[in-house]
């Protein structure tokens, strides 16, 4: 298994918001290819995208250019830029430390309690492959028996639900805690 820094984790989770979902099959990742030489007007071919997804097998290494594309793709100059407005936006501190959970290091039966403002409290439970499900919610929108893909929970940021389903209906991608970011991460 390979271990991606939050930043890549981040900015992995904004690409598939602006995508609409996380991509799971070739032709999404043709699609996705698509959409950033659309906006961004540059070429991250679907080969290279199934690799940093994890589609294709993948060792670690992504060439900053890439990294660049996909920032481009989700309004950033370059991916110096997007990591920069990232470390500004959890308060002014530096990289990603504590309080980080990777979904693609959980297995299928971990649950996960998170927390944030104002007094809002779920309770999700891993299905395997990046998938979770509430089990509980408590002031919060999210909904007994919702399922969605998550790509990393850190806490300070905002965490992108993409690939939402709501009674077996897809849903459009959900932003939890939007303003402050998750308070409490707390592996059961």
């Amino acid at each position: 298994m390979v271990l991606r820094s939050p930043e890549l984790h981040l900015l992995i989770s904004k690409v598939e918001v602006k995508f609409g979902g996380m991509p799971e099959t070739p032709r999404d990742f043709v699609q996705l290819s698509e959409a950033i030489r659309d906006f961004a007007g540059a070429v991250c071919s679907s080969s290279t995208l199934r690799r940093i997804w994890g589609y294709d097998s993948y060792d670690g290494n992504t060439r900053r250019s890439t990294l660049d594309v996909l920032s481009k793709y989700i309004g950033y100059k370059d991916f110096r830029q997007f990591c920069k407005a990232f470390r500004s936006e959890a308060q002014g501190s530096g990289f990603i430390g504590d309080g980080v959970i990777y979904a693609d290091m959980l297995k299928e039966g971990d649950r996960l309690q998170l927390k944030w403002a104002p007094n809002r409290t779920v309770v999700i439970s891993c299905l395997g492959d990046r998938i979770f499900e509430v089990e509980s919610s408590e002031n919060s929108k999210l909904m007994k028996g919702d399922k969605f893909a998550i790509t990393v929970i850190a806490k300070g940021y905002p965490v992108f639900l993409t690939a939402f389903f709501r009674g077996g209906k897809h849903q459009p991608s959900y932003v939890a805690a939007s303003n402050l970011g998750i308070s409490e991460v707390t592996q059961l």
